[in-house]
């Protein structure tokens, strides 16, 4: 599919792009739904081949949770929906053994589910606003981190280097506060 929609001389790049991802992506999805219940018709349920029905699975599941999560879930507030999207993407990195992706969603439902079990008012908080939350401060500072450290340093230097840039944003913080605030 990428040959076809971005020609056959193109190199699929070791990290493609998220636009050129998402193409693909929501190219899939639309074929699928487009061809679905003639393959269903065909084949059904009935067959066990295992690549059927990883595809199968692929294009039911994970393609339509990869592209809603975030863009329609989460920002819409749908907060069982995307609990159970979180669910179904940890399923899958489990299953495929990404050892990188697997533990983020974890994290994410087990704090949940305690939470709720303990009835924190935290669980009730991510419920009711859950667009409010987002990794931007996360990812923003895990982007500082990186680019001021180098491949090989050691946890401790990355542990130094962290505390160092959150005093440096504390401190611009500051300063924006005393420079920009106008007092009545």
């Amino acid at each position: 599919m990428f040959h076809f929609v971005f020609g056959k001389n193109k190199k699929l790049a070791k990290k493609p792009k998220p636009w050129s991802i998402n193409l693909l992506l929501e190219l899939a999805r639309s074929g699928w739904v487009k061809i679905k219940n003639e393959v269903m018709q065909k084949f059904g349920l009935t067959c066990k081949d295992v690549e059927y029905l990883t595809v199968i699975d692929l294009l039911d599941n994970l393609i339509p949770a990869t592209l809603d999560v975030y863009a329609v879930l989460f920002r819409s507030g749908s907060f069982e929906e995307y609990v159970e999207t979180v669910f179904r993407i940890w399923t899958f990195a489990l299953r495929w053994k990404r050892k990188n992706y697997n533990k983020a969603p974890l994290i994410f439902l087990s704090d949940l589910f305690y939470w709720q079990d303990n009835h924190h008012p935290f669980a009730d908080a991510i419920k009711n606003y859950l667009p409010c939350f987002n990794d931007y401060y996360v990812e923003n500072t895990h982007s500082l981190i990186r680019a001021n450290t180098s491949s090989n340093a050691t946890a401790e230097t990355i542990i130094k280097q962290a505390y160092v840039i959150g005093i440096i944003n504390i401190i611009i913080l500051i300063f924006h506060y005393i420079l920009f605030v106008t007092y009545s």
